[in-house]
């Protein structure tokens, strides 16, 4: 494909851009119409099923309220009251026959002429039929109990004394609508009767079937609700006889208008109807039939509008490609068949013939212009292909010169090869030489770490035997104080104090002297595990607790903290002798420390902040040397060797340690320890 499409031309390359273009604009353009045109057409017959929508809602409204406003012109009717006065209480056996048939047949005349009505009924307060149009029912018999809708409607009617009117119900023995309106005959404040009408079984019948601007195939579908099943109170449009009056209600899409609608809520959109037909459909509770309306169309009518408009769209797009090619090729044509005459030119000149450039027949314009040009070009290549010729022969003679010169760099090329041959000796020779070197290195290196194991058991044991005569110094000294103090004077108590101070203080400088011993004699790399920092602490703060709790009242803290890769008894000494720092400089308030820990690509970074006096940063760095103090020995307790033990352990972890401080704010003790490879990359 990609071969066709190359070995065009360029008339055809242009109408076909020229065609692909003006598709794709017609294809938009095609796709914003119909997108336009759809959401137009479907808000303006949204609009018109509203409008026969909200038409018909008063239409029933105003016809069942016409049954009402009828049954209450006839309970203030003179003839009605005095016909019910009359009878109202009477036992039917004492009824005079012949006077109730003159009565009866004079009010069924004034009636029936007056209202039309064939089922229109007079009852007492109790319920006994006193009258009826119709006469098919017996004088006396209780009419309300034999029918549940009249019985409701009824008293509601007695209880208010006002007219009532019951919802529409489909009877399926009588296969007809029911529907009631009682009015009270009122006299006294006291009903002595009541007008039953029963609503017309088709009242509603012309309101739903009356097409009404709904098309061909548009109908209106009244529904109530039995149960779990949809009733229609209305015959349908399309199928008057056959269909049934009752469509059970379940999730598929022919019942959503339906059960929307007898739901009390309202909508618009696409549905499936009771004939299984799409429809385009909108839907509105009806509260005066305790049911709903909905109004349809079927969709292959409300879509023909849409189904004209691809065909329009379909049929001029068609018209403007074919008119797109045409005039692609009229606007090609000019320009193809001068270049055309132009590429033999240039093949004829390309293969030596410069006698076969001719004028271009058919150019004007820029495409002559392009001619003329050509045949200068021609002219010029003609040119200096004699000229070309010429410097060929001379280049000729150079290549030759350029092959004696090839040879002479040859030989130079092996004399060179003979020099690499020595040095590659020399270098032979030195890599033998350091070879040696290194050999020595690790010898120096061994007796270095020897002599440093020597020197760490020479501390260990210096300490130990220097303890002994402390010791001794210590017991006699408080032996004397025991045995002598306050009977000599003043000066021995003091010098016996001060003796005491200065063993303890001997004491613990031998302690920690011995324990920075041991760092470079426990630290080394085989001691390296995987160390949880988190229960490492817990352990810390375990052990110092009474220190912590009772003694300073303070608070030590920590964020999550991770597993890393180190010395577990060198970390738990550095944390204990930082801990221990924070701690003791606190100025005289409860002290509040903070461990925390940030991580990089490379490190863990561990900060120890506290609130306590601070420090000059003139001294940020004297504080990690050995025996360093600054402030007086009975200011603070320690001997200075603390923090040079935890220097001291953070060089052997290949690390760095520092201090942030601010006088009066407190310090921010912060080391880092490299991160190994298969380190924990979280914390816990």
């Amino acid at each position: 494909m990609w071969k066709l499409w190359r070995n065009r031309g360029l008339g055809a390359r242009f109408a076909t851009r020229l065609v692909i273009g003006g598709a794709l604009l017609l294809l938009a353009k095609g796709f914003f119409i119909y997108g336009l045109f759809q959401e137009t057409h479907t808000a303006n017959l949204e609009r018109r099923l509203a409008r026969v929508a909200d038409r018909k809602v008063q239409q029933v409204e105003a016809a069942l309220d016409h049954s009402l406003k009828l049954a209450t012109m006839l309970s203030r009717m003179p003839d009605v009251g005095q016909f019910l006065e009359t009878f109202t209480g009477m036992p039917t056996a004492r009824i005079n026959l012949v006077e109730y048939e003159t009565r009866h047949a004079a009010l069924r005349t004034m009636l029936k002429d007056a209202t039309g009505y064939a089922d229109l009924m007079l009852l007492s307060p109790g319920g006994e039929l006193l009258f009826s149009i119709g006469r098919s029912v017996r004088i006396g018999t209780h009419v309300v109990e034999t029918d549940p809708t009249l019985a409701a409607v009824w008293k509601r009617a007695v209880a208010l004394l006002q007219p009532q009117r019951s919802g529409l119900q489909y009877d399926f023995s009588t296969d007809r609508l029911v529907g009631w309106s009682v009015a009270p005959v009122v006299r006294a404040q006291a009903s002595i009767g009541m007008v039953v009408l029963r609503i017309p079984p088709h009242l509603l019948d012309p309101i739903v079937l009356d097409p009404d601007d709904l098309g061909k195939t548009g109908e209106t579908v009244m529904v109530t609700t039995r149960q779990d099943q949809a009733v229609l109170l209305t015959p349908t449009r399309h199928d008057h006889a056959a269909q049934t009056r009752q469509i059970r209600i379940g999730n598929g899409p022919e019942d959503f208008p339906m059960r929307e609608s007898v739901s009390g809520r309202s909508g618009f959109g696409r549905a499936v109807d009771y004939r299984g037909v799409a429809v385009t459909a909108l839907w509105q509770p009806l509260p005066s039939v305790a049911g709903g309306l909905i109004i349809k169309i079927d969709l292959d009518e409300t879509e023909v509008p849409m189904v004209r408009l691809k065909q329009g769209l379909f049929w001029v797009d068609g018209a403007i490609l074919l008119l797109l090619i045409g005039i692609g090729w009229f606007m090609a044509r000019p320009v193809v068949r001068p270049i055309t005459q132009i590429t033999r030119m240039a093949q004829a000149i390309g293969e030596g013939r410069f006698s076969e450039t001719t004028a271009l027949e058919g150019a004007v314009g820029e495409v002559c212009d392009l001619a003329e040009a050509f045949q200068t070009l021609s002219a010029q290549v003609q040119k200096s292909y004699q000229e070309a010729t010429e410097k060929t022969q001379v280049l000729v003679q150079r290549l030759a010169e350029m092959e004696a010169a090839r040879e002479e760099m040859q030989r130079e090329i092996s004399r060179l090869r003979k020099s690499e041959a020595r040095l590659s000796s020399i270098g032979e020779n030195l890599k033998s030489r350091l070879a040696v070197w290194t050999e020595q290195i690790k010898q120096q290196s061994g007796a270095l770490s020897d002599a440093n194991a020597e020197l760490a058991y020479f501390a260990k044991i210096a300490t130990h035997d220097l303890q002994e005569p402390l010791r001794t110094i210590s017991s006699y000294t408080q032996l004397l104080a025991r045995r002598y103090k306050g009977k000599l004077d003043s000066n021995a108590d003091c010098f016996i104090d001060y003796i005491t101070e200065g063993a303890q203080r001997m004491k613990q400088t031998l302690r920690d002297l011995a324990d920075y011993a041991e760092v470079d004699a426990r630290g080394g790399v085989h001691l390296m595990a995987s160390c949880d920092v988190g229960s490492l602490l817990r352990e810390v703060l375990s052990e110092m607790q009474q220190t912590i709790h009772t003694r300073l009242e303070g608070v030590v803290s920590y964020n999550p903290m991770p597993t890393i890769t180190a010395d577990p008894g060198q970390m738990t000494q550095l944390f204990r002798h930082l801990i221990e720092n924070a701690l003791k400089f606190s100025n005289g308030r409860a002290p509040r420390v903070h461990i925390s820990v940030e991580v990089s690509e490379t490190a863990w970074t561990f900060s120890i902040t506290d609130n306590g006096i601070g420090i000059e940063s003139q001294y940020f760095d004297r504080i990690f040397q050995s025996f360093q103090r600054l402030h007086p020995p009975g200011k603070y307790p320690g001997t200075g060797v603390g923090l040079a033990i935890c220097k001291r352990i953070v060089n052997r972890h290949q690390g760095k340690i520092w201090v942030e401080s601010v006088v009066g704010e407190g310090s921010t003790f912060k080391f880092s320890i490299p991160k190994i490879s298969g380190d924990a990359t979280s914390a816990a």
